[in-house]
């Protein structure tokens, strides 16, 4: 055994030695580190999910080892009834699931139905995805130039979260256009105040998990999607990414027969080409980027299982690359 014992036994104790009622798998995988530097981040992330019956991805990692409750939002916690063989175990979480909020039950439902047929596209598009994130570029920077931008306007924005009791100020607003569409970089809103207020009601949503009532906030500015998931995308690129036409359009083909299971934003007319796009409301668009974030959590467990460290971002900026 290459580690002295299975690398689930080691994230059991890993989490039995955090003292808190909850856990992250970054708490896990910086646990696991102080003995086993050497076991891949990415494989321990791997073993949290498959140790949490109740999380939407258990089901697609062949080993099972039920003795994590998935509570949502990235957090764990030991199950009360840890060391029940696996059919008890379920049984125990199949209740708790029965209790948990509608929203948890929809994104269950949506991975139920459309899951598998995320998996196969990744498998399909894996190649194009890890060139795209290794090609990573906007405009006409290096790839080291476009992280460290997309990193610094993460910075300000959750500075200006904290310097304004959870809002963004119109200055970190129109850095954050200005990045993104330069040709109209300015933020559509100029009142301070109103900045203030409506970016501080979109981020408690988020803040609550209502990730959907977040864009739905945001675009009452009014602006578009791809505007708004940039405020939210850059906010915290872990679990968030940024929805424009150019990830619509390379999501294209992940079909639920023979409708398209993400919708795509408009993209600006070009001489000689057509491109497929959907007109949504404010909240049908909030829906789809919830939908989407799944897609791309999706998306991250595959490349995580087959060696490639992809968070959310990552996944997003690949995405972009193919979207040409």
């Amino acid at each position: 055994m290459k580690y002295g014992k299975p690398i689930w036994m080691i994230v059991l104790e890993a989490a039995r030695a955090i003292e808190k009622e909850s856990f992250t798998a970054k708490d896990i995988i910086e646990e696991v580190h102080e003995k086993h530097p050497e076991i891949p981040a990415t494989s321990i992330s791997a073993y949290v999910i498959a140790m949490a019956p109740n999380h939407p991805s258990y089901h697609y990692y062949p080993t099972h080892h039920p003795y994590f409750e998935f509570l949502g939002y990235g957090e764990y916690r030991l199950m009360n009834n840890d060391g029940l063989p696996i059919a008890e175990a379920q049984t125990s979480t199949q209740s708790k699931l029965e209790k948990t909020p509608l929203a948890e039950n929809t994104k269950d439902a949506f991975l139920q139905k459309h899951g598998h047929i995320t998996v196969s596209w990744t498998k399909q598009n894996s190649d194009a995805l890890i060139a795209g994130r290794k090609n990573y570029r906007w405009k006409n920077s290096s790839l080291v130039e476009s992280i460290e931008k997309r990193n610094q306007l993460s910075r300000l924005i959750v500075l200006s979260r904290i310097r304004n009791n959870g809002g963004v100020d119109r200055d970190t607003l129109d850095r954050v256009m200005e990045w993104g569409f330069p040709n109209n970089p300015q933020f559509a809103e100029r009142d301070q105040n109103r900045c203030l207020e409506i970016t501080r009601q979109a981020f408690n949503l988020l803040d609550e998990g209502k990730t959907s009532d977040a864009i739905c906030r945001l675009m009452s500015f009014p602006m578009i999607i791809s505007r708004a998931s940039k405020i939210i995308g850059l906010f915290d690129q872990n679990y968030f990414a940024i929805c424009d036409s150019r990830v619509g359009l390379a999501l294209a083909t992940l079909k639920d027969g023979d409708d398209r299971i993400i919708k795509i934003p408009g993209r600006r007319p070009q001489p000689g080409k057509i491109f497929p796009s959907d007109n949504c409301t404010s909240e049908d668009w909030g829906k789809n980027y919830q939908k989407f974030l799944w897609v791309l959590e999706v998306i991250r467990n595959v490349l995580n299982e087959e060696g490639y460290p992809f968070n959310i971002a990552d996944v997003e900026m690949a995405l972009f690359m193919m979207g040409k």
